[in-house]
C-alpha cells in the first residue's frame, strides 16, 4: 500500500511538472496535450498506438538578422 507521503510527493511531482508545461505553452488534457497556436514543437509518431505522441519537444524560435 501507498504510504501518505509517498502520494503527497507524487501529488506534489504532478503538480509542479504541469506548471513546468504550462510555463512552455503545452497544456495536459485528458485527451492528451494541446501546444498554443503560436508555439512550434514536434511530437513522435509510431505506429503503436500506444506509444504515440507520448514525446513532445517544445522548439524555442531565434531570429538572427544578418
Amino acid at each position: 500500500m501507498i504510504q501518505f507521503t509517498e502520494l503527497l510527493s507524487l501529488i506534489l511531482f504532478q503538480q509542479e511538472r504541469h506548471k513546468a508545461l504550462e510555463e512552455m505553452g503545452i497544456s495536459v488534457q485528458s485527451s492528451g496535450i494541446a501546444v498554443e497556436k503560436s508555439k512550434f514543437y514536434l511530437v513522435n509518431l509510431n505506429a503503436d498506438p500506444s506509444m504515440n505522441e507520448l514525446l513532445v519537444y517544445y522548439l524555442q524560435v531565434t531570429l538572427q538578422i544578418l
